[in-house]
């Protein structure tokens, strides 16, 4: 897959939710961890990281071990089904103003062409898109200046180690890319400028996010997804926050419920977005309410 879409998907659930800058620990990277016990069936959940670095491995050996011991590879989406072609023309779809607008009829002209300038895209060409698009292609260019890359990303390394395994997706590239419609022409405005203005800040905020996922800290990810929720500047961005991780973990928990309830006697490891696992609402709270045992292994 074009790895310029492979970015532009991987970091949808990450980009407002950085934080500031610590030093990267030695030791093997945890992740956050879950297990559910259920009749014949084991399923663990494991919170990722969609970008990272290749001294984030090898994994503690808890999650290897589960990992080796699982059937089914189930993630957010199922890189056997994705078409090139056709995420590209789903992306376009929600990117592209449709009604005639352009960038500049939203934007401050110094900052759009400043966004040029980075981005490297014609001015005629950006001016097409719409600003929250152009906020996640600035945050692109400057994730993979601090020197992370999804091809380093736990998604990319659970694929590479289980081509023998069933791999599953839980939702679809809509799904994910649909939220955006949420955002008014208000809050895209906010998005770009505060984009804009802290992308200088980009390496110290990866390397704190990093640090505290190989360390565990399901706490940090918690008052991550609190403040991306509780914090937003205007209704509409709150209204995006809460589709891109309430409405989405209710889904994905249904999906995993009813794989629990199929009880098929296999071991399932699904991996999702780390803030998808923690806090009110998560698929780890859905699956809660619904009477599951979820324990967290760290």
């Amino acid at each position: 897959m074009n790895k310029n879409l492979v970015r532009t998907l991987t970091l949808i659930t990450i980009l407002s939710l950085l934080l500031l800058v610590s030093c990267i620990p030695e030791e093997a990277s945890k992740g956050l961890f879950y297990e559910i016990e259920s009749k014949n069936t084991t399923m663990y959940l494991f919170g990722s990281v969609h970008v990272g670095k290749e001294e984030m491995y090898p994994l503690d050996s808890e999650v290897e071990k589960a990992f080796e011991q699982a059937q089914v590879l189930g993630m957010e989406l199922n890189p056997k089904e994705l078409d090139e072609r056709d995420i590209a023309e789903q992306v376009l779809y929600y990117a592209k103003f449709h009604d005639g607008t352009l960038a500049t009829d939203l934007i401050d002209d110094e900052k759009f062409y400043k966004a040029s300038d980075i981005t490297g895209v014609q001015p005629e060409v950006l001016n097409q898109f719409k600003p929250w698009y152009i906020s996640m292609t600035l945050s692109n260019i400057a994730v993979d200046e601090a020197g992370y890359s999804s091809n380093y990303g736990v998604e990319e390394y659970f694929i590479n180690k289980g081509q023998d395994k069933e791999i599953i997706g839980l939702e679809t590239v809509v799904d994910q890319i649909a939220t955006y419609e949420l955002l008014s022409e208000e809050s895209q405005v906010i998005y770009f400028e505060e984009t804009l203005e802290n992308i200088k800040n980009t390496k110290d905020q990866m390397d704190e996010l990093i640090t505290f996922w190989r360390q565990g800290n399901s706490d940090a990810f918690t008052e991550m997804r609190e403040k991306a929720l509780e914090q937003a500047p205007t209704p509409s961005l709150e209204m995006h926050h809460r589709a891109m991780l309430d409405e989405r973990d209710k889904k994905m928990a249904e999906t995993l419920h009813q794989i629990l309830e199929e009880d098929s006697g296999q071991n399932y490891f699904i991996v999702v977005g780390s803030m998808h696992l923690v806090g009110e609402n998560s698929i780890v709270d859905h699956l809660s309410q619904k009477g599951y045992k979820v324990n967290e292994i760290y």
